[in-house]
């Protein structure tokens, strides 16, 4: 019997420690998200909101630029060059156009 409520004891303290440090990573990250985005734009946000608002979706502009969505979305993951920018930027203008005919 003191065997069992023992077991339950230490079960119990370990779920609420996993759960203490679960909120305290969660309440991390949200502060770093907070930190990262403060004052400013999310990194190629512009791009994002240009495909978004043409319709066109992040994979299209990847075949545009001859390479994986998953190749596109992590370059987007850090500021691109202005050529890149401006390279994008035109195929979601071809896309979109294509779109209105």
């Amino acid at each position: 019997m003191a065997l069992a409520w023992y077991i339950s004891r230490a079960i119990e303290r370990d779920a609420l420690h996993l759960e203490n440090r679960t909120g305290e990573a969660a309440r991390r990250y949200t502060q770093f998200s907070r930190e990262k985005t403060k004052g400013s734009e999310y990194v190629n946000d512009t791009i994002r909101k240009a495909a978004k608002a043409a319709g066109v979706r992040l994979w299209q502009i990847a075949d545009g630029l001859g390479i994986a969505e998953g190749t596109l979305i992590r370059k987007l993951r850090h500021e691109v060059s202005e050529a890149e920018r401006q390279q994008i930027m035109e195929i979601v203008e071809k896309l979109k156009d294509r779109k209105g005919e």
